[in-house]
């Protein structure tokens, strides 16, 4: 399965992580909740598109 672009940058443009916007520090990584093929990275875009756009 392929990412949509239209839920890609869906994503990006309202998924912030969790966490303070005040804190001193920011850390930024790679979701630990899976993700290890490309197909699931997808699958997880799509579908939060889906349930939040």
């Amino acid at each position: 399965m392929l990412i949509k672009e239209e839920a890609l940058r869906h994503w990006i443009d309202h998924f912030y992580g969790y966490g303070s916007w005040h804190a001193r520090f920011w850390f930024i990584g790679h979701e630990e909740g899976g993700g290890e093929m490309p197909e699931e990275v997808a699958d997880k875009l799509n579908y939060f598109h889906k349930a939040y756009a």
